[in-house]
This record gives structure tokens, C-alpha cells and sequence, in this order.
């Protein structure tokens, strides 16, 4: 039997079933070695693993816990990422669940179970929360435990002040999908570490317990919560016109004065309309917006600001209107 195929070694392991396939018999025979070795193995341990998708309590599981592989290079994925296994390969796992051990809570990104006879689960540690007031009663404050994948997409090359490069981001944002995350929707904004994201891509067709955001970065708005990462205007309403403000400067060192253009695009042609360009947010004491000339407009920052000027840009000939929300700050 030394030199038999593997399987066939594994599947004398135990008497072999004639009422069962060869499959059906490794399968048993695989459960076998399981059954046997589970309990001695140096990575079992008991984690926390969630009851119900959406609910808050979480049960004891005895299961393995293991670094997860590259099966590319050999190389350890890292501290962010495990592999639970599972003592049972029939063992209920869905994408999206969510698990606690380590200090910290995991989310389930992969469960490959066609082609693995042990049933197991990858996860991946959760480094952010997700904040959204209900849209259910306005009122209640939702939050859930997320994966926050930052990945820097371009460079635009425009220079602000201090010849700092504009970096344009988006993200990926992974989180259970349950009947509180099915409310966001396209357009959504959130905060994440002070920074204001927008959604602009729900991939929720992989699963039913398992949703993938895609954010791009957007402006500060004067009602956001930065301290608690709460959007004050969770929805914007959609852009019909082609209007962009650049450069993407943001903020702007006291004593600096940051010029502007606003056009209106087709594709990437501007269009010969002119805007009505004005400010709110700050006293005058904190700024000096130029008077327009064409397309264009300038900001000197005259003091430090901790809430961003709003400067709204409207086209002439459309009525389309952009923001731009500057905050002015003593030093980089």
C-alpha cells in the first residue's frame, strides 16, 4: 500500500464504505485523521464566533488558528490576516461572519471549501469602524467593525503651497453585509480618521453576508464630525455637470495665497462658461477671496482655521454648482 496513490492510502486508513463513492470514502477517512489530531494540535485555542449575521453576541468555538500562507511565494501573509479551521469540514461558514480572539475582531474575506477537504475560513483583522446615522429614524448611530484597505491610485501633479504633490486616493472598504449596512447606497459619505470619503461603487452581489465598498476621497464639509468620524451631510446629491476646481489644494499655510481655476468640461474640452463665485464658513478676518477674473479666483489665508471656508463655484450658463471646503492651518 506504500506505493498506492495518496488517496487511496488515506481512504484504507479506515474500513472502506462500499456503499460510497471513492470521494465519499477519503472524505470519511480525512474526518478520521481530523477527529484524531484536532484536539493535540498547538493552535487550537477558543475564539468568539457571532451567533447570528447582524447580531451583537458571539459564542464560544473551539477551533485552529494558524498563520495564513502565499501559496504563490511560501511567504506569511502577516499579522493582519488568519486562517481558522474548523474541526468539521461540513462546518457552517459564510463570507462577511465575523469572529473575535487575538484582542481584536475579524471578518471572514474567504472561504474556500471546493477544493479543500478541511473546512476553514480566512480573515482578515478589522482596523477601522464604519459610522453612519440610520436612515431608518435619522436619529441612531450605526456602527460596525470594517477592514479599511487604502490604495493610492494617482498622482495628479498639481503643486499647492509649498510645492506639495496633491495625492488623489480611493478605497476599499470591507464589512458584513446585514440589513443595517444594506442601507448605504452610492453617493454615501463617511469619515474615516478625519479624512471624508464618498462612495462611488457597492459590490454587493458576491454574497449575502458580505459587502465591498469602494470610496474615493472628497471635501470636509462644516457639519462633519471629524473627532467621531461621523458625516454631518451623509448623501450629496449627484454632479450632472463636468465641473472641476483645481488644483485639489485643500489647505492652505497662513500667509499663502492659493489661485484657482473652475471650468465646466466636455470631456476633457472646457466649455466658455463663466461662475458666480462667493464664500461662507469664516469671517473675513480669516480670509481674502480675489474677485474673479474669467474662470479663475485666488484664497490668501490670513489666520488659522478650525472649521474649512466653503467657497461655491456656480456655472452661469447651467446653474451646476461645485464646493470647495479650504481649511487654513499655521504650518505643514
Amino acid at each position: 500500500m506504500a506505493n498506492a496513490p495518496k488517496s487511496l492510502q488515506i481512504a484504507a486508513l479506515t474500513q472502506f464504505d462500499y456503499t460510497q463513492t471513492v470521494g465519499e470514502n477519503i472524505a470519511t477517512s480525512f474526518q478520521d485523521l481530523i477527529d484524531e489530531r484536532f484536539e493535540s494540535s498547538t493552535s487550537l485555542t477558543t475564539i468568539q464566533e457571532q451567533e447570528t449575521n447582524g447580531g451583537a453576541t458571539y459564542k464560544n468555538l473551539r477551533a485552529r488558528v494558524c498563520h495564513t500562507i502565499n501559496t504563490n511565494t511560501g511567504e506569511n501573509f502577516g499579522d493582519q490576516w488568519r486562517k481558522i479551521i474548523f474541526k468539521t469540514p461540513t462546518y457552517p461558514k459564510d463570507l462577511g461572519y465575523m469572529y473575535k480572539f487575538g484582542g481584536h475582531t475579524w471578518l471572514a474575506t474567504n472561504t474556500d471549501t471546493r477544493t479543500n477537504l478541511s473546512g476553514h475560513a480566512i480573515v482578515r483583522m478589522c482596523n477601522n469602524t464604519i459610522k453612519w446615522v440610520s436612515k431608518v429614524d435619522n436619529t441612531t448611530l450605526l456602527t460596525w467593525d470594517c477592514v479599511f484597505t487604502n490604495q493610492i491610485t494617482n498622482t495628479s501633479f498639481d503643486y499647492g503651497a509649498k510645492d506639495v504633490v496633491q495625492v488623489s486616493a480611493d478605497i476599499l472598504v470591507l464589512v458584513q453585509r446585514n440589513p443595517e449596512t444594506n442601507q448605504i447606497t452610492y453617493n454615501d459619505r463617511f469619515i474615516f480618521d478625519g479624512q471624508a470619503f464618498q462612495v462611488n461603487q457597492v459590490n454587493n452581489h458576491i454574497s449575502e453576508t458580505y459587502l465591498i465598498l469602494k470610496m474615493i476621497e472628497t471635501q470636509v464639509l462644516p457639519n462633519d464630525d471629524l473627532e467621531n468620524n461621523i458625516a454631518g451631510a451623509q448623501n450629496l446629491p449627484p454632479v450632472t455637470d463636468n465641473i472641476k476646481i483645481l488644483p485639489n489644494v485643500l489647505n492652505i499655510i497662513v500667509g499663502d495665497t492659493q489661485a484657482y481655476t473652475v471650468y465646466n468640461y466636455n470631456d476633457s474640452l472646457p466649455l466658455a462658461h463663466t461662475f458666480t463665485i462667493t464664500a461662507s464658513g469664516l469671517g473675513a478676518t480669516y480670509y481674502t477671496l480675489t474677485a474673479p477674473v474669467g474662470n479663475s479666483f485666488s484664497v490668501t489665508a490670513l489666520k488659522a482655521s478650525n472649521t474649512p471656508l466653503a467657497v461655491k463655484c456656480v456655472d452661469n450658463t447651467t446653474a451646476g454648482i461645485i464646493y470647495i471646503y479650504i481649511m487654513f492651518t499655521a504650518g505643514w
